[in-house]
């Protein structure tokens, strides 16, 4: 009798032609072009918004910036002559209240709908303390008879999905923050509870500065200091930002720098 032919193995896959769990794969590093997600913080008078438009047309032409406007100032500067630079027809999109994460986001989406490549949002601060936005919100669930710390929930995860939509937004954005004094109710050398400064600090929610790519502090001088810079196009060395800021940040956003 003959003997069965044994049947042929069948070949296995490689590994690197084995499926990825989750879809996902290591690729070698290669920074990509992106859009930058810049925060301008100060005091009032130190400059915000002038600083944000300067700063803006250095990477995208004017006609291509629209200044998300919380302040009702945003028309004031269309024109003017701030550091020898004159201001050119930038677009306004004035957003009333209540300053929602919601209505954030949909003036972002008509930013985006538009055409704009660059949008200033001023002010972030508003999202915080305005009305509609999370400490409002915060004291109207408070109010309902919810516990302090419950009450936070609801607000932080919207305030959080805010910070979010603005970092993976598809176009370049500059969000501007008011400051205020940081103080603290700490433990003092002799037992007793004590108020200390910490410094100025934005008028957000705590760590939001760490979502950006570039942090810039104003003083009332209109002089800056970069805080945070992921670009490490700056140092930590007292500067004028301005149009100049802007190419800078447009050269390595191009991968030029």
């Amino acid at each position: 009798a003959s003997v069965p032919k044994r049947p042929a193995s069948e070949p296995q896959p490689s590994a690197s032609a084995a499926p990825k769990p989750g879809g996902m794969s290591i690729r070698k590093a290669s920074r990509q072009k992106g859009k930058i997600k810049l925060a301008i913080t100060g005091q009032s008078g130190s400059g915000k918004t002038a600083t944000a438009l300067l700063v803006a047309s250095g990477i995208v032409p004017w006609e291509k910036i629209v200044l998300i406007d919380t302040e009702e100032s945003g028309d004031n500067y269309e024109g003017q002559m701030v550091a020898g630079v004159e201001i050119g027809p930038y677009n306004v999109l004035k957003m009333e209240a209540p300053y929602t994460p919601q209505n954030y986001m949909r003036a972002l989406d008509i930013a985006e709908q538009e055409g704009m490549e660059l949008a200033i949002i001023d002010s972030l601060s508003h999202a915080w303390t305005g009305e509609g936005g999370a400490l409002d919100k915060h004291s109207r669930i408070q109010n309902s008879g919810t516990s302090s710390f419950s009450a936070w929930q609801k607000p932080k995860q919207e305030n959080r999905r805010l910070l979010e939509r603005i970092t993976h937004s598809k176009i370049h954005t500059i969000s501007t923050m008011r400051s205020k004094m940081d103080t603290q109710l700490v433990e003092g050398e002799n037992g007793k509870k004590e108020v200390k400064n910490f410094g100025l600090a934005p008028i957000q929610e705590k760590d939001t500065v760490y979502e950006f790519d570039l942090v810039i502090n104003l003083d009332r001088e209109h002089q800056a200091q970069v805080t945070k810079d992921r670009t490490n196009q700056f140092t930590n060395e007292y500067f004028t930002p301005g149009v100049s800021t802007g190419s800078t940040l447009k050269k390595w956003i191009n991968k030029e720098a």
